[in-house]
């Protein structure tokens, strides 16, 4: 395969698989006469797809070379055979590639094409870092069309990759510690292609697959590479306020937790409070019960508000009992 093909921006993934293909069924003596709807039943992809790949295969680029020959074949009668197609004679001083037939059936368009950069980056002696690879694998849809697939995205697709056996990555083995890559004439283990047959047993069951499909567009990080954060924001914390005033919120009040006594409570319900040697009644001077959170019930002063909201010191009407001499 020529190297223009599998690096050049103006080729789709899927024209890799129909060159490979028609290359393949050209060897014959009456080179390739399957039909499209044939060519997209070997290679699993649909009919407009097919046909998408061999315009762009067939149509002379700027440089005025088209990679894929046909002859039409119509008789005088309107009904037509098949197109005849073959693929041109590689030029003496060209780069290319050779890469096995059964890899178009067995693999996807994208991973073909990775599959083929890093056959060619292996035979040269190249070492492959990942900015080169992303700079094949392009977008095929939409308004990022042309423009490099990201970082984690190929990532994933030379993972998938290396599952298929076609491909073993040696991590952190290669120069400056990069990966790397080797690809193999044939997968290391058993594969589904078009020549081969039913297996005699069915297979195992899948796993269950995730609530959200994983499509390889994704932008974020891995999650195996741990959170983005590295330390923690503390100016959205809530501010920390001494004992003696209020929170900082407008109209929150501090409250603190104090363990409620008998003498508390019966304070609370206006009933004075059997001491030894005293007793002590709930004030009047404010016309309500005492806090339950004052911090002397038998202080002399009281501060309490009056009917014109200002706060002023009352006596504490506490009246003592006759202390009885031990005497008689």
């Amino acid at each position: 395969m020529p190297l223009r093909l599998v690096v050049g921006a103006q080729y789709r993934d899927s024209a890799l698989s129909v060159y490979i293909k028609i290359a393949a069924l050209a060897m014959r003596e009456e080179n390739c006469r399957a039909k499209v709807t044939t060519i997209a039943t070997y290679l699993g992809l649909s009919v407009s797809e097919v046909e998408r790949a061999l315009t762009q295969l067939t149509t002379a680029g700027s440089d005025g070379i088209a990679e894929v020959i046909t002859r039409r074949h119509t008789s005088r009668d309107g009904e037509g055979e098949s197109a005849e197609r073959w693929v041109r004679p590689a030029e003496p001083d060209e780069l290319f590639v050779w890469l096995p037939a059964r890899a178009a059936t067995s693999l996807p368009p994208r991973q073909l094409r990775l599959y083929a950069v890093i056959a060619y980056a292996q035979v040269r002696r190249m070492p492959l870092s990942l900015a080169e690879l992303r700079a094949v694998v392009r977008h095929q849809y939409g308004d990022s069309a042309g423009e490099p697939l990201g970082e984690r995205q190929v990532m994933r697709l030379l993972d998938d990759l290396e599952g298929t056996g076609w491909v073993t990555i040696h991590r952190r083995q290669g120069p400056r510690g990069r990966h790397a890559y080797e690809a193999h004439q044939r997968p290391l283990h058993p594969v589904l292609d078009d020549t081969d047959t039913a297996p005699a047993q069915p297979p195992a069951p899948a796993a269950r697959a995730a609530a959200t499909p994983d499509i390889h567009d994704g932008s974020a990080p891995r999650t195996a590479d741990g959170s983005p954060a590295t330390e923690e924001d503390r100016t959205t914390d809530r501010p920390l306020t001494s004992e003696g005033c209020g929170g900082s919120a407008v109209g929150e009040m501090r409250v603190v937790a104090r363990p409620v006594t008998a003498k508390s409570a019966a304070t609370r319900r206006g009933r004075p409070v059997r001491t030894a040697g005293r007793a002590s009644s709930s004030p009047q001077g404010c016309g309500r019960s005492s806090s339950p959170y004052a911090t002397n019930s038998s202080a002399s002063a009281r501060t309490c508000c009056d009917g014109s909201g200002r706060r002023s010191a009352a006596s504490s009407p506490q009246a003592s009992a006759p202390s009885a001499s031990p005497h008689g």
